[in-house]
């Protein structure tokens, strides 16, 4: 087994480098095939604990997100290699492709270790290129094996069917990484049992705390640029979210006046009715009562959302609602509709910058807690504040009132505490809107 095991990924590499090779030479037992497969997620998985580690425990989710994937990607290589009437070259296909994938993520891994000093969107392009160039050289020269060595035109449905079960799979079908973020469950020990929430009765006071918290809102002064504020802690069974976003809240009505102007939004178990919940209608809601408020050409609109993440995915928590996590498309939806043409976008948690993409236009500043490939830091239940908001909030924004300008300070102090603690880089992301500046540099001086 073992043998045939490594005559495989010899054959397999003979292919990719343009030597020589039999199709004879694959063993194609389903025992190799498996192996292959589990071979090449065993290598991306690796690489993904090496980049973010420490990963945490193993998640359903991931598991599932996998098996989905292998399914689709082995559905489309049997019915791409039938369009094209090579079905006799499907066991192979089925051995060669997965390996292919494994050294495609070797040679990424390569590239970003070895090229960092690149531009970050010049290292993505050729990272496409590396990873699917194994793949497509591995199907086109087993398939062009025989008489037919060139490739005839109506070969074409099959690529075209194996392309677009990739394309589906890595665009619209969830992405689930196999480890979860490690959350801290310490903090909370201590406790003889957690608190039950009625879920009935916390959906029944929603009404109720929404009012409140909008019938306290005043109207704008036509004579200033002026602040309003939504502040949203998502993940209920930690306090430090919660925490953050009174703490902001006191920070924002001191150097911006904003008392009167901000709704709080927050999921917490401790506390589950001090604020109306942080989901997405509540979140809506309170974005289009402070869009009926403002002065749309003058005033700006901080929204400030801390919690747990994960690529293009802010979670949104608790368990008795059955809420799920907050995507970026959804997000895109209810600030496009909020009636609000100016605003600063803070979001503090792990892969944040994955909005960037989808929120980014003229009239916004996004600032995020990390890359999209990379973790925040701070969120245990012991701590005041995310390393994030407390460097931008509590510190940064306390010496510089421009939200833009505050971001350097804010991003080299998390730098120097993650190098400290010998963390990864969280990488700290900006983008700024050409149509905003002006209006936060008038903010900052008035």
């Amino acid at each position: 087994m073992f043998k045939a095991f490594f005559v495989n990924i010899t054959t397999t590499l003979r292919c990719i480098a343009f030597r020589p090779f039999d199709l004879g030479h694959f063993a194609t037992s389903a025992g190799q095939i498996l192996a292959v497969w589990l071979l090449m997620v065993a290598i991306n998985q690796s690489i993904h604990v090496y980049w973010q580690w420490p990963v945490g425990q193993l998640s359903v989710y991931g598991v599932q997100s996998i098996i989905t994937t292998w399914a689709l990607m082995i559905v489309a290589l049997i019915a791409g290699a039938a369009l094209v009437h090579k079905s006799d070259r499907t066991p192979a296909i089925l051995v060669a492709v997965p390996i292919a994938c494994a050294v495609g993520s070797l040679l990424t891994f390569a590239l970003w270790t070895g090229l960092q000093y690149l531009d970050r969107v010049v290292l993505e392009y050729l990272s496409y290129l590396v990873f699917y160039a194994p793949v497509i050289i591995v199907l086109f020269r087993i398939l062009a094996v025989g008489r037919d060595r060139l490739w005839p035109v109506l070969w074409l449905p099959g690529f075209v069917l194996i392309g677009v079960s990739y394309a589906v799979n890595y665009l619209f079908l969830p992405q689930w990484p196999l480890f979860e973020e490690p959350y801290d469950e310490t903090a909370y020990s201590e406790q003889e049992a957690p608190v039950r929430v009625d879920a009935e009765d916390l959906y029944y006071a929603q009404a109720g705390l929404m009012a409140q918290q909008i019938d306290a809102l005043r109207a704008e002064d036509p004579a200033k640029t002026e602040l309003y504020a939504v502040l949203a802690a998502g993940y209920a069974e930690q306090q430090v979210f919660l925490r953050e976003v009174r703490a902001v809240n006191d920070i924002l009505g001191d150097g911006f006046a904003t008392a009167g102007k901000t709704i709080t939004l927050a999921n917490s178990r401790a506390e589950p009715t001090a604020f109306p919940l942080a989901n997405r209608t509540n979140l809506q809601d309170a974005l289009q009562a402070v869009g009926q408020r403002i002065d749309t050409e003058n005033d700006i609109v901080l929204l400030f959302l801390t919690s747990h993440g994960s690529i293009d995915r802010f979670s949104l928590s608790f368990y008795e609602t059955g809420m799920r996590p907050l995507l970026a498309d959804d997000l895109k939806t209810i600030l496009d509709t909020s009636g609000i043409q100016n605003m600063v976008l803070v979001i503090s948690a792990c892969h944040s910058g994955s909005f960037i993409d989808d929120l980014a236009s003229e009239n916004r500043l996004i600032i995020t807690a990390s890359s999209e490939e990379q973790k925040s830091f701070g969120c245990s239940d012991e701590n005041e504040w995310t390393w994030w908001g407390r460097a931008y909030f509590d510190e940064a924004l306390r010496q510089e009132k421009d939200f833009a300008a505050a971001f350097p300070v804010a991003r080299e102090l998390v730098t120097k505490w993650e190098d400290e603690e010998g963390f990864d880089p969280s990488d700290p992301q900006i983008s700024q809107g050409a149509a905003i500046g002006a209006l936060l540099d008038k903010l900052a001086t008035q």
